[in-house]
């Protein structure tokens, strides 16, 4: 017998696989194959099949169980969906490719855009309807359809409000080599995965609140072996809800791209500082509650005006003085954001003591107008020490001088993505 012989009888054999699963079943459970004895033994024939009991399937980020069954349940699977010889075709394609194409896909909330963007090299930001993803498309597919409810049931009355995603990143990999003789030894990477960090240097467009409350890894549409091996799920822990997604128009994101594409050539010191403010400032704009954004708004800019102040004198002066002259056009701009640093810095104080933001006498809408401002000086002030590549060096910016970045936070040692 032939390999195309016995496998058109395993097809024959699991052609009503579907008929075994739940009316409402889950649509990302995988489809129940049988491998027929006769099918492993045919296949093994070949020593390199025979020899995948042996391997690990790489995907780069991760590294899988793997042998003669997987790929098996696989062609069967292939078989039935498009024929025997094609099948058998993509099996062969499969054992002669050099990698694995994997893709890694963030699910968002807090943001929405209505386009793709490539943000930085490979990595795309993108409404979930265009992320070429068959395994999403149809996950949102199953979601959007109304599911039965149990007779009687009363968990509805209980059920949080549904978390919808308004955007996706996402990037496509080659992971190479396909399959490895042993487990790999994992270590601790040096710097946050590329993908995640775009996620992060999201919150100064707008800003915005992005929150990644989920994610996976997979191989890509169109790979032999989707659906049967590599996959992971993860779900992220967040402090606070999202109960608002901004839209972010073409300008904000043509402005993220720049800021992103210099964000990449960072070395990793400044990064870490700068995951604070930007932690900071994506948790202010979440907050619906006035005294609590004063107070992440506050801590976001004391971490990008004191980060450097070694003596704790005059911090208010010195957090004024820095805010103006960082962002300051020129002497009556500076005279403007010297007050409203003045401000701000008096909310969070204010916030932290009492649990107002302010005194009484000052209006509801003065604070509000205040703090919305704030939130954007955070977000040029992150711009700007991102496109100068370091913090400056304060001492000479507050006395007039051109940036000059401090030290400590030369690139000479940065490390791109």
């Amino acid at each position: 017998m032939t390999l195309k012989t016995v496998l058109a009888q395993a097809v024959a054999r699991n052609a009503d696989h579907s008929k075994f699963r739940f009316e409402n079943s889950h649509p990302l459970e995988p489809a129940i194959i049988q491998v027929p004895d006769d099918l492993l033994i045919e296949a093994c024939k070949d020593p390199e099949i025979a020899r995948l009991d042996q391997l690990i399937f790489n995907q780069g980020t991760m590294a899988a169980s793997f042998g003669v069954m997987f790929l098996l349940r696989a062609l069967i699977a292939q078989a039935i969906e498009r024929g025997v010889d094609q099948a058998i075709a993509s099996m062969d394609a499969f054992l002669a490719a050099e990698s694995n194409r994997c893709i890694d896909v963030l699910l968002l909330e807090g943001v929405s855009v209505r386009e793709t963007t490539e943000i930085v090299s490979g990595i795309f930001l993108c409404p979930l309807s265009a992320v070429p993803s068959s395994t999403l498309q149809t996950y949102l597919r199953f979601r959007g359809t109304p599911q039965p409810a149990l007779p009687f049931s009363m968990s509805h009355l209980l059920d949080e409000e549904e978390r919808k995603p308004g955007a996706a990143l996402y990037s496509i990999r080659e992971a190479k080599p396909k399959l490895l003789d042993k487990l790999p030894s994992f270590s601790h990477p040096a710097d946050t995965p590329t993908i995640y960090q775009v996620a992060d240097i999201l919150t100064v467009a707008g800003p915005s609140s992005p929150v990644v409350f989920k994610s996976y890894s997979e191989l890509a549409d169109g790979e032999f072996m989707k659906g049967h091996v590599g996959f992971s799920w993860g779900r992220a822990r967040n402090e606070t809800r999202v109960f608002t997604s901004r839209e972010l128009s073409a300008e904000n994101l043509d402005e993220l791209r720049s800021v992103a594409d210099k964000y990449s050539n960072l070395s990793p010191s400044v990064k870490k500082k700068l995951q604070v403010p930007l932690h900071r400032l994506n948790e202010a704009v979440k907050h619906q509650d006035s005294v609590d954004r004063a107070l992440d708004l506050g801590i976001a800019l004391e971490s990008l005006l004191l980060a450097h102040q070694p003596s704790k004198e005059q911090l208010s002066l010195q957090f004024r003085l820095r805010g103006a002259w960082l962002l300051g056009r020129n002497g009556q701009h500076r005279a403007e954001l010297f007050d409203t640093f003045n401000k701000l810095y008096s909310y969070r104080s204010f916030a932290a003591h009492s649990g107002a933001v302010a005194p009484t006498k000052t209006s509801a809408e003065e604070v509000k107008k205040t703090l919305a401002s704030g939130l954007r000086l955070c977000g040029q002030a992150i711009c700007k020490i991102v496109e100068e590549g370091g913090f400056p060096e304060w001492d000479g910016l507050v006395v007039g001088a051109n940036y000059r970045v401090g030290i400590d936070d030369d690139l000479s040692d940065g490390e791109a993505w």
